[in-house]
């Protein structure tokens, strides 16, 4: 990120494109449609009108696919439209767009051209694992490469380290130890690392990206149709600044005005020597009444469906020049 890379998450819980507001838009203007097909001439047109943000150049480039797809058709069914849409939804989940930054676990059954894997802790997940788990792991992660493998190793391999703690480090679970036999094989190319500039203040930075397990769903949708608050979550768009207010020990969203548009969720916390730098919209997400099981949930409702703000998060070590402190 600090030097224009771009770098996702392999997180399983990010948000889903279909839920997205700019793809339920979509979405509406097909069932808004008095027919059981759509002109594809329509289609394009919709995709020729969206914006530039985030989401609505993801809904871009399905439409432009879909377009490709079908580019012989000037008419299609509506049903088709939306299952085609809905499996390119589940699809784009599993696309790599940058520099994919994952766990070992996560990687399985995964391939990828070049592969980094850095040191670490390499321990025995659980009480039930044997000793030989970490290097088993560690093997399933050196066989994701198709093209390149670079295992990097720390100077201070051998040593505990009191981050591990509670779980005290072992010597057998660094990639220093992993990486012996290896030593004196003919395919392996050891390179000393050159010193990391780490001047640049970026680096002890953040970015966040919120999930819908850090807020609180129901915000806005505790308040009836045509409340302040979906006016003012109405108005926001991927981008808008955001900050937050921590109130009687929870952290509210506000818009740019100050209107809050939504809650952190109770457990949500700042990691420890954390501050907010800056706050902007990640995404904005419709939920409904029907998608919770739990009553309770249900029962504090006031509308059908809602919108949830979902931040992005600039955090830094360094204390803001006016932090909102409240309560």
């Amino acid at each position: 990120m600090a030097r224009g890379i771009p770098v996702q998450s392999a997180r399983e819980d990010l948000q889903s494109f279909w839920r997205a507001r700019e793809t339920r838009r979509f979405l509406r203007m097909l069932e808004a449609i008095e027919a059981m097909t759509v002109e594809v001439e329509a289609i394009r047109r919709y995709r020729e009108s969206l914006p530039g943000d985030p989401w609505a150049s993801l809904l871009a480039q399905a439409l432009d696919e879909f377009l490709l797809e079908e580019q012989d058709a000037t008419i299609l069914p509506i049903a088709y439209a939306r299952n085609w849409l809905g499996e390119w939804s589940r699809e784009i989940r599993r696309r790599q767009h940058g520099l994919l930054l994952t766990s070992a676990h996560r990687a399985k059954g995964l391939e990828f051209d070049h592969v980094v894997i850095l040191d670490g802790r390499w321990r025995r997940t659980n009480d039930s694992d044997d000793e030989d788990s970490p290097r088993r792991l560690y093997y399933v992660s050196m066989t994701r490469a198709r093209e390149t493998l670079a295992l990097v190793r720390l100077g201070d391999g051998d040593r505990p380290d009191m981050r591990d703690n509670p779980l005290t480090a072992r010597q057998g679970e660094r990639a220093a130890r992993l990486l012996q036999p290896l030593s004196d094989s003919a395919s392996v190319t050891e390179r000393p690392a050159p010193e990391p500039d780490l001047s640049d203040p970026m680096l002890d930075n953040i970015i966040a990206d919120c999930t819908m397990e850090d807020v609180v769903l129901s915000f806005a949708g505790r308040q009836p149709p045509g409340a302040r608050v979906h006016r003012a979550i109405d108005a926001l768009a991927p981008g808008d600044p955001l900050s937050l207010s921590n109130e009687n020990g929870q952290w509210k969203v506000l818009d740019a005005a100050g209107q809050p548009v939504g809650r952190m969720a109770r457990k949500w916390s700042l990691p420890d020597g954390m501050h907010v730098a800056e706050a902007t919209v990640q995404g904005i997400f419709q939920r409904r009444a029907d998608d919770g099981a739990d009553k309770e949930f249900r029962h504090n409702l006031r509308t059908e469906a809602w919108e949830v703000v979902l931040p992005r998060l600039l955090l830094t070590r360094q204390q803001p020049i006016v932090e909102r402190q409240r309560g």
